[in-house]
């Protein structure tokens, strides 16, 4: 009896992430036989992912050269063979129920799905956790989230757009070209993001962020996202203001820092923080 073809296919886009993305292959290879192609586009890494990616049964590995996200996603976008198609930070948890709600959300007509982003902040600093207790009460967080290491698409969704192009947000790239009807978020549905656990980790976070939306929108794809912006969280919650002087203060100076980069053109160099996946990686090994 011929094997079914996958229900999905699922595309790790990952650079020397040996110590981290055991635990997501666990989930992702723990169903029925076959019922997600995983393929981990390892690109320009120096340490034992490839390795460690191939121990899990089924899931495939391309090697990319060079250590750019853009370049392994279009290279696990040409090995994935099915539909729907699932984008996956190394990085995120997330849990196969939740996973499996996405897909059906995608075989049943949407064109574009996700969990909402749950971010677990517990060993960072607290000028971190004050710019999360804003963010995680934005519109963009809370409803018609597509994107932050977790974004998926129909087949007709995939067709909105051909290759990927080159910039630094793939995310705000495909999440601007669909609406906040097509952008679903099934009930209950979520994932773990974990983000860098000190200020500075977080700012050059956010210049990388910042540098991604200049580009989008010097290419004309501006990102609308839905209320409540930062003034509108404020409003429902006067105790945060303090929390958002330092939203503010973070977002601002890291816009100027990419004007800057971008003006000079400086800013070409690909980065990811890694105080964040230390704190993964121990995390797995006390497991």
């Amino acid at each position: 009896m011929a094997a079914l073809p996958p229900r999905a296919s699922v595309v790790i886009p990952a650079h020397d992430e040996a110590a981290t993305i055991g635990d997501l292959l666990r989930v992702l290879t723990s169903g029925e036989p076959g019922e997600l192609e995983v393929v981990v586009a390892c690109n320009g890494c120096t340490d034992r992912t490839a390795e460690v990616a191939v121990g899990y049964p089924g899931v495939r590995v391309v090697e990319v050269p060079v250590a750019s996200k853009i370049a392994a996603l279009a290279a696990g976008d040409d090995a994935a063979t099915a539909f729907p198609r699932v984008y996956l930070d190394a990085d995120v948890s997330v849990s196969l129920h939740d996973l499996r709600s996405v897909v059906a959300a995608l075989e049943g007509g949407e064109v574009a799905a996700a969990p909402l982003p749950v971010v677990d902040t517990a060993g960072c600093g607290p000028a971190v956790k004050a710019y999360f207790a804003v963010f995680t009460r934005l519109g963009y967080v809370r409803r018609h989230a597509l994107g932050a290491g977790f974004y998926a698409v129909s087949e007709a969704g995939r067709r909105r757009f051909g290759a990927f192009p080159d910039v630094v947000a793939d995310d705000g790239f495909v999440y601007g070209l669909f609406t906040d009807q097509e952008r679903h978020n099934p009930p209950g549905a979520t994932f773990v993001v974990r983000p860098p656990r000190t200020v500075t980790a977080l700012w050059r976070r956010q210049v990388r962020i910042a540098y991604g939306n200049l580009q989008l929108a010097a290419r004309g794809r501006s990102l609308v996202s839905p209320a409540p912006g930062w003034s509108g969280v404020v409003r429902e919650r006067p105790w945060l203001v303090g929390a958002a002087f330092v939203y503010l203060a973070v977002n601002g100076t890291a816009l100027l820092r990419a004007r800057s980069l971008l003006r000079s053109g400086a800013a070409g160099a690909w980065n990811r923080d890694e105080t964040s996946r230390v704190a993964l990686a121990a995390q797995g090994s006390e497991r």
